[in-house]
């Protein structure tokens, strides 16, 4: 991205020592790849009827084959059309020759014969379907063959630039090669680029020396609705994905390769004139190479005049006025990210990339641990760096972003997802899933870059993130209170996903330690369901076989578990438990009383007195209501009683509270039958002005979260628990009673230990606070 006035003393011993390595290698540098011009804008997976743009970029570097007064003789390239496509013939969507701007700078057409290039659908044995003739005015090739020299000419290599042949740029010759084609395939087919053929001689006359492109795949798709409820999975590479924290500009330690082939600069750095040049890539909590903390610094074209303010000087961006000035995007959700922090403050690190002048790999990370059989989603959160990189075919710079970011996702070296061009609108997430295979436990993840570096393509990524892609599942069953002569239970679990007989599997666990622990219940219950399409979602019911519950099963809980093969239903990562409604409490036994309260209410009259209403339908050998009153929901004192009148008749009870109300009370009632057993109803509030309040939390906690919260109407709480990254790690729904209620979430034995935040929602009203995971 240098242009011509901003080219920095140490940029050019970097060109020097690529030159010098290049040279003794007499070989150009390329990559070859592909754009998916149907979803430039909005990125997303290639799909039938789209149109891709084939290209092969080719960097010939001043000095190579002998220097200033260098050529290469006898220039063409040959390829044939990928599989599951067929060319496109127009003169619009023809062959081109493109600059590192990737503007059309020639323009040829399929016909055979009229020009420098040509197609041809059906060749002949050992012939290609294109061939491109390059080099100074090049002619009409004779065949498309690899070793037909007919037509081809020669390019001359001048380090006198920006004299000698074009298309060009600051390091020497730039240009890709480009035909464009649409796909016919099907979902799921694999298309497969022949990767193509730039073959010179280095002498006229000599041996033709071949640089062959790679054979990439890419999946034919369709763009996916991303996890609804994904959680994270074993990435334990780069802080998670998240690079880091640190006061200094540039992370201490280097990483471990993570853009291949690619120069990692560690002392990034204003003073010391050290830049993140083309081909090279850094770790930084800022972009700003001087520390600086002003968005709004000034930047090419506006460098100069008038009184510059401390921290506004263009020397605060990269290259002295070109890159942005901004901080990391972790924690964050939008995108503008965090605000750049000053030298020597805190702040969370980022990849900073400065494309090569040639397409290639720019990340890649092994993730071992993955589940057979499953769904994953992949994201990142990157961000378009330079608004004023571009330059056009006079190396006359633009001020505008020049080479757009466009970069493709692949796992095992197959392509799911392009990004499409990445505008200077600040962080944008990107997102594909993928399904791993029967047997496949790792995988490796690639971000492949497909535009050519040089007048831009400069750009961040954060946050990268792998995460399971589970079911939604809920249990069809609210806690009850059961008697010592047997309670009849009956439990089932609807479990609802995206897709067709994946999370088929399932199994009924039983848990006799409060959660903490679970294992096979009384009665074996597992197998697999087919599931039937419901409202768009694969769904199916599971049914336990209903039994009689007694005294000891009281405090018992049940859960479901789902998997997508049985194997996977032993492996606590590659299994989901009921994440909605994980545990149930099925019976309370513990205090025997024949009394069934159907409803318990308060309320409060015109002089602030409390008047309590409760209908029974059933009195067995009770004796009274004793009802008992707690300014703080914890400590309670009996005010009065109301003695049962043991019928089995539908009754209903009042009871005044004498005093008048000025604050929030608690109320329950004290059941007693004639032998002395006794149970309580639940808690009840009243108060003129009651809030949405959450009154206890269990802190640390470990596999169960445990909340006391106060509701002034019934309705529904939503709880939601966030990382220490801003990423929502669980979601749970309840609908819970007037008053106060105690709520126990569980499933969490598989977080990691640390700092989370946890909200509680109830209609606008929100509850934040800080909860720290032990083991």
């Amino acid at each position: 991205m240098i242009l011509k006035n901003r080219i920095p003393s140490t940029y050019f011993i970097i060109i020097a020592l690529m030159l010098t390595q290049t040279a003794l290698a007499q070989v150009p540098r390329f990559g070859n790849g592909y754009e998916n011009l149907s979803r430039r804008t909005t990125g997303g997976k290639v799909r039938s009827g789209d149109t891709l743009d084939i290209k092969m970029a080719i960097h010939i570097p001043w000095g190579f084959n002998g220097g200033a007064s260098g050529k290469i003789f006898n220039v063409r390239f040959v390829d044939s059309i990928p599989s599951k496509t067929v060319m496109l013939n127009s003169s619009v969507d023809s062959i081109r020759i493109l600059t590192n701007e990737d503007v059309t700078y020639l323009r040829y057409t399929p016909t055979v014969g009229d020009d420098a290039a040509s197609y041809v659908a059906n060749p002949v044995a050992g012939q290609y379907q294109i061939k491109i003739n390059l080099g100074a005015t090049p002619s009409a090739p004779s065949n498309t063959s690899a070793t037909d020299i007919t037509g081809s000419n020669t390019i001359n290599l001048t380090s006198n630039w920006p004299y000698g042949d074009k298309p060009k740029w600051y390091t020497g010759h730039i240009f890709s090669t480009s035909f464009r084609v649409k796909v016919t395939g099907s979902v799921g087919d694999t298309i497969v680029l022949t990767g193509g053929k730039f073959i010179y001689k280095l002498t006229s006359g000599g041996a033709d020396v071949v640089v062959s492109g790679i054979p990439y795949k890419i999946v034919i798709g369709t763009d996916d609705l991303l996890c609804a409820n994904g959680f994270s999975t074993n990435f334990a590479g780069e802080s998670n994905g998240t690079f880091g924290t640190g006061n200094t500009l540039n992370r201490a330690g280097g990483p471990s390769s993570l853009v291949p082939d690619y120069g990692y600069i560690s002392n990034v750095s204003g003073s010391g004139n050290v830049a993140i040049n083309d081909g090279y890539y850094g770790i930084v909590n800022n972009i700003s190479p001087w520390g600086g903390t002003s968005r709004t610094a000034r930047r090419i074209p506006n460098c100069s005049g008038g009184v510059i303010a401390p921290q506004d000087s263009c020397k605060y961006r990269m290259f002295g006025g070109n890159w942005e000035v901004e901080g990391d995007h972790t924690g964050t959700s939008g995108k503008w990210g965090n605000n750049p922090p000053a030298a020597g403050s805190n702040g969370g690190y980022m990849l900073l990339v400065n494309a090569d002048y040639i397409t290639s790999d720019a990340y890649e990370h092994t993730v071992n641990g993955l589940c057979p059989n499953t769904f994953y989603q992949f994201s990142a959160w990157f961000r378009n760096v330079c608004r004023t990189c571009g330059a056009d075919n006079n190396l006359t710079g633009t001020n505008r972003p020049g080479v757009m970011p466009s970069l493709s996702f692949a796992v095992n070296g197959i392509d799911y997802y392009s990004t499409g061009e990445l505008d200077t609108t600040g962080w944008v997430q990107k997102a594909f899933l993928f399904k791993t295979g029967p047997i496949q436990n790792s995988a490796v993840f690639s971000i492949r870059n497909n535009s050519q570096g040089g007048g831009g393509n400069d750009w961040a990524i954060d946050d990268i993130n792998i995460a399971t892609c589970g079911p939604n599942s809920s249990l069809n069953y609210q806690p009850l209170l059961g008697c010592n002569n047997g309670t009849l239970v009956a439990l089932s679990d609807t479990v609802r996903y995206k897709y067709n007989n994946l999370y088929a599997w399932y199994k009924w666990e039983r848990s006799t330690d409060g959660g903490n622990t679970w294992g096979p219940t009384p009665t074996l219950a597992t197998g697999n369901i087919t599931p039937t399409l419901v409202n768009g979602m694969f769904q199916f019911i599971t049914n336990y076989p209903p039994f009689l519950a007694y005294a000891a099963d009281s405090g018992h809980r049940y859960r479901v578990v789902v998997a997508t093969t049985e194997a996977n239903l032993s492996s606590t990562g590659c299994s989901f438990a009921d994440q909605n409604s994980v545990l149930l409490k099925l019976i309370d036994c513990s205090k025997i009383v024949d009394a069934s309260i159907i409803a318990f209410s308060a309320k409060l009259d015109a002089d602030n007195i409390a008047t309590l209403n409760w209908q029974v339908s059933t009195e067995v050998d009770m004796v009274r209501y004793e009802i008992e009153k707690s300014n703080d929901g914890n400590n309670y004192l009996k005010i009065g009683a109301v003695n049962a009148r043991n019928t089995n008749a539908l009754l209903e009870y009042y009871f005044t509270d004498p005093l008048i109300i000025t604050e929030t009370v608690y109320y329950r009632l004290k059941i007693i039958n004639n032998n002395g057993t006794y149970k309580y109803s639940r808690v009840i509030l009243i108060n003129k002005t009651v809030q949405f309040q959450l009154n206890t939390l269990l802190n640390p906690f470990t596999s169960s979260i445990n909340a006391d919260l106060l509701m002034p109407e019934a309705g529904i709480v939503n709880m939601l628990l966030y990382d220490s990254h801003g990423k929502l790690v669980a979601k749970q729904a309840n609908n819970i009673f007037k008053g106060l209620n105690s709520i126990t979430y569980n499933g969490f034995d598989k977080l990691s230990r640390g700092m989370y935040i946890i909200r509680f929602e109830n209609n606008n009203n929100l509850i934040q606070r800080k909860i720290t995971k032990i083991n």
